[in-house]
């Protein structure tokens, strides 16, 4: 959890959204952008085989260091990010008196957003979906077979009573979206039994520009109220949730939309304080946009096995995730 000064607990929260899919970066774009991020991070991105994953990956870096500079009294060449045993970000900077142990913030990619949500008064996750995320050659039917475990009873009498397999392929995307934003602001793993979580939707759909937050969670059956959960639509395509504890919000608290920035408002208060890499640039370049046809084929296949193994028990799985059966390469939010 980050730290924030007590005279900003004021402000509801923040809430940031950059569409990395719609970003063909410029080489003069990348190497600044590789240049605003700690160099450990920028390794990290650089193994990324994909253009799209290592695009996704270097919004979130660049959104948490914009938020930090923006909202916490350290200067932007100055500000340092290490991980968490579960792969957390954590800010190591220390901070003078008068600063409190209150400001949370997370982060989120998948599709073409990558997304943060920060409260400056409580634990705060977030998660966005792409609803059309493909599933391989499976049916709607198989693709819940395999998920089976992954949520109760009741939220399957909920995605499976939409009237289209579309319509129920967006209902368990966002009961998703809303799983894993609480279990992030929980700051756990990947690890955390999700049949433990329960969610009833009151609103049946989730509508762009338009928010709800009449869900409610049930933990082992009884309802949390110490829970919001703000849902909406962020395009046609996608879905995100964002969890807030509200034990310390007073009942004027009011749910914060997201706000779309461009790659300009992202950099604009960014100080580059590594040296220029213009190797950096040329690897990136040469990487493809996105895995091929074949290449997703048979990584489609390689995890469909893995997750009919996994619904018969012959392996261990801590937690089966939608990316075990997407194609969508590497999926790294939950560990954002």
């Amino acid at each position: 959890m980050l730290l924030i000064a007590s005279d900003m607990k004021s402000t509801e929260g923040i809430r940031l959204a950059f569409k990395f899919g719609d970003w063909s970066p410029t080489q003069a774009q990348w190497m600044l952008a590789s240049r605003c991020i700690q160099s450990e991070e920028k390794d990290r991105i650089g193994k990324f085989v994909f253009k799209k994953d290592a695009k996704a990956a270097m919004a979130g870096r660049l959104l948490l260091r914009k938020v930090v500079s923006d909202h916490l009294d350290i200067p932007y060449q100055a500000i340092k990010f290490s991980r968490s045993e579960k792969g957390k970000p954590m800010l190591t900077n220390p901070l003078p008196d008068g600063y409190i142990k209150d400001f949370s913030v997370n982060i989120s990619h998948a599709g073409d957003w990558t997304v943060l949500a920060a409260s400056f008064d409580s634990p705060v996750g977030v998660d966005v979906m792409d609803i059309n995320a493909p599933r391989g050659s499976q049916s709607v039917s198989a693709f819940f077979r395999l998920m089976k475990r992954q949520f109760t009873p009741i939220e399957w009498t909920f995605i499976q009573g939409a009237t289209s397999g579309s319509k129920q392929m967006a209902r368990f995307y966002r009961h998703w979206c809303l799983k894993e934003s609480y279990v992030k602001a929980l700051g756990e793993g990947i690890g955390y039994d999700l049949q433990k979580i329960e969610f009833r939707c009151v609103s049946e759909d989730l509508h762009v520009g338009h928010m709800v937050t009449d869900t409610g969670i049930y933990l082992n059956g009884k309802q949390d109220v110490n829970w919001l959960f703000e849902e909406s639509m962020i395009d046609t395509c996608h879905c995100v949730a964002t969890a807030i504890n509200t034990e310390k919000k007073n009942a004027t608290y009011s749910p914060v939309s997201f706000k779309e920035i461009n790659f300009e408002e992202l950099l604009r208060t960014a100080v580059p304080f590594l040296e220029e890499d213009l190797s950096y640039w040329t690897a990136f370049n040469q990487k493809q946009e996105r895995p091929g046809v074949r290449l997703a084929l048979l990584i489609s296949k390689v995890r469909s096995l893995m997750n009919k193994l996994n619904s018969v028990g012959e392996i261990e799985s801590p937690c089966l995730t939608p990316s075990n059966v997407w194609n969508q390469g590497v999926k790294i939010q939950s560990r954002s």
